[in-house]
């Protein structure tokens, strides 16, 4: 089974604040290594066929990595821009589309098949899929 989460954006490391790029406010979107971007490049989807081939859709967020506690006015942080996959409630159908038929395909190569219809249950995609025991000769 690979499960992922809609509504959350690719997962881009730890060890920062994210921020709105223009209004300074703290990022409110969840991340984790839960959302669907995450899930189908551990999969082995690479960045080229989403990004490039399927021109899934990213959005610009700024990493701050605090020297002092950034709840203190005048706390120096250091910024750097990064581009993370968008959460897949907010991609256009086609591309969503291509991405699970890449997914898909990857999973095939390993003889896996998609056993049952995804599945949503308390906002967690979930997709069933078996494949055929090895048997030796």
């Amino acid at each position: 089974m690979v499960s992922y989460k809609p509504s959350y954006f690719e997962h881009f490391g730890t060890g920062g604040t994210i921020f709105h790029e223009y209004t300074d406010r703290p990022f409110d979107y969840a991340t984790s290594n839960s959302s669907f971007i995450d899930v189908v490049k551990r999969e082995g989807v690479d960045n080229a066929t989403i990004f490039e081939t399927c021109l899934y859709p990213t959005h610009r967020v700024e990493l701050r990595t605090y020297t002092g506690p950034h709840h203190n006015h005048g706390a120096t942080y250091e910024k750097t821009y990064m581009y993370v996959g968008k959460a897949v409630n907010q991609a256009e159908v086609d591309q969503v589309d291509c991405v699970i038929e890449k997914f898909v395909a990857k999973l095939g190569q390993a003889n896996w098949t998609l056993y049952l219809s995804p599945t949503n249950v308390n906002n967690v995609v979930s997709w069933h899929f078996t494949r055929q025991n090895a048997t030796s000769s």
